[in-house]
């Protein structure tokens, strides 16, 4: 079966950590089957904790193939659209969404990148990337 996990901050240090996991019905399914549960569950464990609702949340995927960017896309963004407007009476956080890959061969620096330093090309499929909007989609290959 294919085993989802979602990890999400609960401290503006980034030290505190809740997971939560699901068992995928679809094997080798790619996309997260109860990712609408699994947000909104972490949404008020954050709340429970910090007493005030997320304003801009960064979201890091990993484990998606090329052919299923889109799909992932349309499902899991949309579902955190769905949660947000659900949870937030008026207007939801802001939203990155990255895709991380790890399969390339791609260098373009010897040793640690410089703080703040931004690739936003070469890297990147292209056709997906959007650095402009207020909700971004972006697929990084790192």
């Amino acid at each position: 079966p294919s085993i989802a996990a979602v990890c999400a901050s609960l401290d503006s240090k980034a030290t505190r950590y809740a997971g939560r996991f699901s068992v995928n019905k679809d094997p080798r399914n790619e996309i997260i089957e109860d990712f609408k549960g699994i947000v909104i569950n972490l949404l008020c464990v954050f709340y429970q904790r910090n007493q005030v609702l997320l304003r801009k949340i960064l979201f890091y995927r990993d484990g998606v193939g090329e052919t299923q960017f889109q799909h992932v896309k349309t499902y899991e963004v949309k579902a955190l659209k769905d949660v947000f407007a659900s949870v937030y009476r008026n207007s939801g956080p802001t939203l990155t969404f990255i895709i991380s890959q790890k399969r390339h061969h791609t260098r373009f620096k010897l040793g640690n990148c410089h703080p703040g330093t931004v690739v936003d090309r070469t890297i990147l499929v292209e056709q997906e990337f959007d650095f402009c909007k207020n909700e971004k989609f972006i697929i990084l290959i790192s």
